[in-house]
């Protein structure tokens, strides 16, 4: 126990039983979340494991169970350190409005670099157009539909200029 509270990546290498101990993956995830990749599955269901994991690293949500991807306590608290866990959330919750503008105000241009920018549903679409005519450097994650449509990039350019490089290939031709 004590080479896992010292050293928390060696749980990787610890044997079934100890990947299975509350005290052992709790103590390890207050230091290092990302070591609940190595969790056993049922203490990757426990919400205080989950919590203490996504406290230290709010990515660690990935290796959350499914049921604690869809606890919006969970989600809220990962994507208000780091917008991007907004990815591992379930689908109910990544179209949960709540949700959604906590993450893109937690991480505003980094957010959606490399992530699916097809991600919401027509509801998070409508709410992703009020979001991108009010704050213009949320164009960056908007889909292609939107990033083409002349009257909302044009709304995103005049509070943001420089929405103007995630405009589409077809607006950005278009002299007017």
């Amino acid at each position: 126990m004590a080479a896992i509270e010292n050293h928390p990546w060696h749980i990787q290498w610890a044997s079934n039983d100890l990947k299975n101990d509350e005290e052992v993956v709790l103590a390890a995830v207050k230091k290092c979340g990302l070591v609940l990749s190595c969790a056993s599955r049922e203490l990757q269901n426990k919400k205080q494991i989950v919590m203490a994991a996504i406290r230290n690293y709010p990515l660690a949500i990935e290796w959350a169970s499914d049921k604690l991807k869809n606890d919006k306590e969970v989600v809220l608290a990962a994507v208000a350190k780091d917008g991007r866990a907004l990815e591992d959330a379930s689908l109910e919750l990544q179209n949960d409005n709540e949700i959604v503008t906590t993450a893109v105000v937690t991480h505003k241009f980094n957010f959606w670099q490399g992530q699916n920018k097809d991600i919401f549903s027509p509801i998070g679409e409508q709410w992703m157009e009020k979001q991108v005519v009010k704050h213009g450097w949320v164009l960056n994650g908007a889909s292609l539909r939107l990033r083409s449509n002349k009257q909302i990039v044009m709304a995103a350019i005049k509070n943001y200029p420089l929405a103007i490089q995630w405009v589409s290939a077809e607006l950005k031709n278009d002299e007017e």
